[in-house]
């Protein structure tokens, strides 16, 4: 128990490193498609500038651009401070060798995803919204953070509720009480729409932002995540 909680603390550690080592705005972006002005600007800069996401070239993010479900586990793995995990055949489509293949296991192990049925981890599946709130609230519990909610909160404000799944709701309560997950309008959350890598950039740095103490305050305002980015696939 002593040794979980102190790995719990050096990953902690780790991840106010990363805000410690890159001031916000001290690299210059060279993404074509994050332009002056828009509303993620800011998230891709922070993200990127702690080493959290990488653009799919040297010149594009992608904002548009589906998250898939092994972008969201990388990006978890490197806020934990990318610890070793032993390799074992947990998933058919989980092969040694792969760019992402310790940062699932590290997940799988630390109880942070499971798979998608049939033996299957399905790396390259675009990531729901409501999936990407449970890795999210997972990763929080697993690091001994405020999982708390008020019993009073709900999202009946947002007219599409219903379709949100029964094993993600915990999740998606936690994630939008922290206005982590707020909706694609002011009506709706869209729990089983694809999340986009602009939008993943924003959650992701509205996390570190009120989970970490040393994270700076944010510096956007929390706006509806509208889709008023290119989508052109890079």
């Amino acid at each position: 128990m002593k040794q979980n909680r102190f790995k719990k603390l050096v990953s902690l550690l780790l991840l106010c490193c990363l805000l410690l080592t890159f001031p916000l705005g001290a690299l210059a972006l060279s993404f074509t498609d994050v332009p002056e002005g828009a509303w993620f600007r800011d998230d891709v800069a922070f993200v990127y500038e702690q080493g959290l996401m990488n653009g799919l070239t040297a010149t594009s993010f992608g904002p548009g651009n589906n998250l898939s479900r092994t972008m969201l586990v990388t990006i978890l793995h490197r806020m934990a401070g990318e610890p070793a995990a032993s390799f074992s055949p947990v998933f058919s489509d989980v092969v040694t060798g792969r760019f992402y293949t310790t940062a699932v296991m590290w997940a799988v192990q630390n109880n942070i995803v499971d798979g998608v049925g049939d033996g299957r981890f399905a790396p390259a599946d675009n990531l729901t919204r409501e999936q990407f709130a449970v890795m999210l609230h997972r990763f929080a519990d697993s690091q001994d953070m405020d999982i708390s909610v008020p019993a009073t909160w709900n999202l009946n404000n947002f007219t599409d509720h219903a379709q949100i799944s029964t094993w993600a709701a915990t999740a998606l309560r936690w994630a939008n009480y922290n206005e982590l997950i707020t909706g694609v309008t002011t009506t709706t959350i869209v729990p089983r729409g694809a999340a986009t890598r602009a939008q993943g950039a924003a959650i992701i740095h509205r996390f570190v932002t009120a989970f970490t103490p040393l994270a700076e305050s944010p510096s956007y305002e929390l706006l509806p995540e509208t889709a008023d980015y290119d989508t052109q696939d890079s």
